[in-house]
């Protein structure tokens, strides 16, 4: 393959690459596995496949350190796959297409995956290296932690003897997580029926130009939600004209702030002078309202081809009413941090289907009984509307306190390389670690290692290569002190 960045001194930087060429979306890393697996064969280290796709990989201690305690490094294999709309990439059978600008690793018209392929190139370079000083080292690769932390789930944690680690899916240098949050996601489903439609005319509504994001980092951000934004346009025309929905669709995953959607209906023909003035009237009100927090908002409206069928004037007022009393965004901002959201709820995807209309949803929190008083909420309005929840996955958060050895370790590696102190910082998000520490017993010293990486989940996501180069000494410099 051809590469584009300087690997001399810098292993894991090759290793990147190769693993950005490698197809890996949540439910799909079976062939970055399979890298996995024979890079560890090649080396003659012992390793452990699973089922789902999970990786464990034992490197033996260097000499001197065959009487230290095992540290356990982590990182998840999968990435999140999102483009930019005139994107062609295909996912499933294209490798990234890898450049640099301004100093930041990218990748063009869509996400990079260093969330959380810089903590894979990591390990793999660590155990690629024999001058390397560590203890016993077990490499654990997870999988679908960007839908749910399912690898974890599965896992046989007798192969697992660690109460050390250092988990790398993290996105800030020198500032390690003390917390996490507990995560509840799943999807709402209301069953339609699809009916016949007279003669009339459809239009197609579109909205975009929404920054979106991450649900947990970027919640709190004030960022337009464009499902929510559909809803509200749908509403405003029904006051003016009776519509039937033909299609509905927004968002990519639940756990991203859905950036576009879009839904065709049916209408009289007597309207095409009053919609148009309705779509731009909210336009003119969406560009004041998100003119500091969006790239272009924007909602368009044409005419389009014509739909066979359509849902009938009640269950398209059901559905957009539905909707529009849902709530997205946070809801509990921390009184000390008021930037700092402690509860929130997403709403991620919206589709609508032959027989079904389906509502991706997630809550987020650091306080574990709003998630029921949360879900209760919702289920009253689900109930009004027919509407059955179906759990996908649900996972516990963590939190550690500074002055762990591992804290104590990292900090002094940190002071002595930057001559900075480190800066620890409470997320409003979930990562594999909670449901690791679970399955280890409840018990783990855990410090979180990793460089600076911006708008990952977004076609803008980057990696800043100085602090990539400087995270990895930090990380072996802990490990040799161990």
């Amino acid at each position: 393959m051809k590469y584009i960045l300087d690997h001399e001194g810098k292993p894991y930087r090759k290793f990147f690459e190769e693993i950005a060429a490698i197809p890996h979306e949540s439910f799909h890393e079976k062939a970055l596995s399979d890298y996995i697996v024979n890079f560890a064969k090649e080396r003659g280290l012992w390793h452990h496949q699973d089922e789902v796709w999970n990786v464990i990989i034992h490197k033996p201690a260097s000499a001197g350190y065959e009487t230290h305690e095992p540290v356990m490094i982590q990182g998840h294999i999968d990435m999140v796959c999102v483009k930019t709309p005139e994107s062609d990439h295909d996912f499933d059978v294209d490798p990234l297409e890898l450049y640099v600008k301004d100093g930041f690793l990218r990748a063009r018209g869509t996400t990079l995956g260093a969330d959380c392929g810089h903590g894979i190139s990591y390990m793999l370079a660590i155990l690629d290296d024999d001058t390397l000083k560590h203890p016993p080292l077990e490499c654990l690769f997870t999988v679908q932690e960007e839908v749910g932390i399912g690898g974890p789930k599965h896992l046989d944690y007798s192969l697992l003897h660690a109460k050390r680690m250092i988990a790398t899916d993290s996105m800030g240098e020198g500032a390690p997580e003390l917390s996490t949050t507990s995560v509840l996601g799943g999807r709402y489903q209301k069953s339609v029926a699809f009916e016949p439609v007279d003669a009339g005319d459809f239009y197609q509504v579109e909205i975009g130009g929404f920054a979106g994001g991450h649900a947990a980092v970027d919640i709190n951000k004030g960022r337009g939600n464009a499902i929510k934004i559909a809803a509200r346009a749908a509403f405003h025309l029904l006051e003016k004209a009776e519509l039937r929905l033909c299609t509905f669709s927004g968002g990519t995953l639940k756990n991203n702030i859905p950036q576009q959607a879009e839904f065709v209906f049916w209408t009289k023909p007597e309207m095409q002078q009053t919609l148009p003035a309705v779509i731009d009237q909210l336009n003119q009100d969406l560009q004041q309202e998100f003119a500091k927090t969006d790239d272009m908002p924007c909602i368009r409206i044409r005419l389009t081809k014509p739909h066979s069928s359509a849902l009938s004037l009640k269950q398209t007022k059901e559905l957009v009413h539905w909707m529009m009393g849902i709530p997205s965004g946070t809801y509990l901002a921390s009184p000390q941090e008021p930037a700092f959201p402690l509860t929130s709820r997403n709403l991620g995807t919206a589709i609508l289907k032959e027989r079904v209309f389906e509502l991706g949803y997630m809550y987020r929190t650091s306080i574990a009984s709003h998630i029921k008083m949360l879900f209760d909420e919702q289920a009253v309005l689900s109930e009004l509307y027919g509407a059955v929840w179906e759990e996908e996955y649900q996972y516990p958060g963590y939190s550690v306190e500074p002055g762990t050895p591992m804290y104590e370790t990292y900090a002094a590696v940190y002071r002595e390389l930057s001559g900075k102190e480190l800066t620890p910082i409470h997320i409003h998000a979930g990562t594999d670690v909670g449901t690791i520490i679970q399955g280890m017993g409840g018990t783990m010293d855990v410090v979180g290692i990793g460089p600076n990486t911006r708008k990952f989940h977004t076609p803008e996501e980057e990696l800043e290569l100085a602090s990539y180069d400087r995270v990895y000494q930090y990380i072996i410099n802990v490990l040799e002190r161990l």
